[in-house]
């Protein structure tokens, strides 16, 4: 495996050199601090629960490590997806591990004709752009296929503290703090 990797190179582009080496995944690239990778056969699939399609999703003063811990509490429609797929049998569930839920900074939000995955990016963007004292928040979902998991596939969600986006500031002005 050889990469052309340079200093200075974006870590969304050093991602897509990686991850071109690696047959059937995708590397897209939402912003400077937001990268999506997924299985290649996920995209255009219906039955992958990010793709599940929102005519309207509103929140008004929500923490975002609220929304990203509980999608399907402010998505009527994967809260429906996933109420089906348990009354069907076929198991199809997420598994949320949740801490310290009540962070991230208070968003609000108001999209149109949007997947679960762009809610869920939009949340992060938003939550990264208003984060001030607090941390922004991002999310993690890894998918298990139901030969791996014995009945029904599994996704499992994660809630992701991150630093903001001038956190070497803060680091700097806490170590001249620690000197004085």
């Amino acid at each position: 495996m050889k990469l052309g990797i340079e200093p200075g190179t974006a870590f969304g582009d050093a991602l897509r050199q990686l991850l071109a080496q690696v047959p059937g995944y995708r590397v897209e690239v939402i912003s400077d601090r937001l990268v999506n990778v997924y299985p290649a056969s996920a995209e255009g699939d219906p039955n992958d629960l990010l793709n599940t399609l929102v005519p309207r999703f509103d929140v008004v003063s929500q923490r975002a490590g609220v929304i990203l811990s509980w999608p399907e509490r402010f998505v009527p429609e994967l809260y429906q997806r996933l109420a089906a797929s348990k009354a069907s049998g076929s198991a199809q569930h997420i598994d949320l591990y949740v801490g310290a839920v009540a962070i991230g900074p208070e968003i609000t939000l108001h999209l149109r004709n949007v997947t679960v995955r762009q809610i869920l990016n939009a949340v992060t963007e938003a939550s990264d752009a208003n984060a001030g004292v607090e941390a922004p928040v991002g999310w993690e979902c890894s998918y298990e296929a139901k030969a791996a998991v014995g009945s029904g596939a599994r996704n499992t969600w994660r809630l992701l503290t991150t630093l903001p986006p001038d956190w070497k500031e803060h680091v700097k002005e806490s170590e001249d703090h620690v000197r004085r």
